[in-house]
C-alpha cells in the first residue's frame, strides 16, 4: 500500500498517491467582534466545528477521480491524525473520541509516551484495557473517518519530467 488515504468511490492505482501532503483547516462559523468597551468576543456557532481539507500528490499518475466531482459525498479516510487529551478519573475505561476513527489508527499513550493498550473500538468510543490512575493524563490520536463533500479538484501532468500532479479540496458535511 502506497498511502493509507482512502477516498470512497475512487482510488489510488500504483505510483498515484505516494507521498500524499493533507491539510485540515476548521471551517469559520462566525465573527471575532469587540464591545465598546474594546474586548474581544467570538459571535457565533460554537458548537458545531468543521473541517474543510486540501489534499494533494505528485507522483506517475493520477488516482481515479472520474467520479469525484464537485458536490459528491465521500467517505475520507485521512493521513492527518488528531489528537485529544482525556484525564482519567481513576474509573473509567472508556473514552469517547470527537469524531469516527479510521478502524485501527488509534494510539494512545501518556505524556511519558507510555503506549496503553486498547480493549475495543465501537465507533467513536474506545476502552481500555487497564484504568489509568486518577488525574493521568493520557493522549488518544487517530486518524479521523469524515464525511464529506468534494468542492474543488485539479490535476496537471508535466509530460517530459513524467509527474503528475493533483489536488482535492473538501470539505465535512
Amino acid at each position: 500500500m502506497e498511502t493509507e488515504l482512502t477516498i470512497e468511490g475512487g482510488g489510488f492505482p500504483p505510483f498515484s498517491a505516494r507521498g500524499c501532503q493533507q491539510v485540515l483547516t476548521p471551517i469559520r462559523n462566525g465573527e471575532y467582534r469587540r464591545t465598546v468597551e474594546g474586548k474581544l468576543m467570538f459571535i457565533g456557532n460554537d458548537s458545531h466545528h468543521k473541517y474543510h481539507t486540501k489534499i494533494q500528490g505528485q507522483d506517475k499518475t493520477i488516482p481515479a477521480i472520474e467520479k469525484w466531482w464537485r458536490g459528491q459525498h465521500v467517505r475520507v479516510g485521512c493521513i492527518q491524525r488528531l489528537c485529544q487529551e482525556f484525564i482519567s478519573n481513576g474509573v473509567t475505561q472508556t473514552i469517547k473520541l470527537a469524531r469516527l476513527p479510521v478502524e485501527g489508527s488509534v494510539i494512545i499513550f501518556d505524556e511519558l509516551q507510555k503506549a496503553y493498550r486498547l480493549a475495543s473500538e465501537q465507533g467513536v468510543e474506545v476502552t481500555l484495557k487497564e484504568v489509568p490512575p486518577t488525574g493521568k493524563p493520557l493522549f488518544i490520536s487517530y486518524r479521523p473517518l469524515l464525511e464529506m463533500m468534494m468542492t474543488h479538484h485539479a490535476i496537471q501532468t508535466d509530460e517530459w519530467g513524467h509527474q503528475v500532479g493533483w489536488v482535492i479540496e473538501l470539505e465535512e458535511v
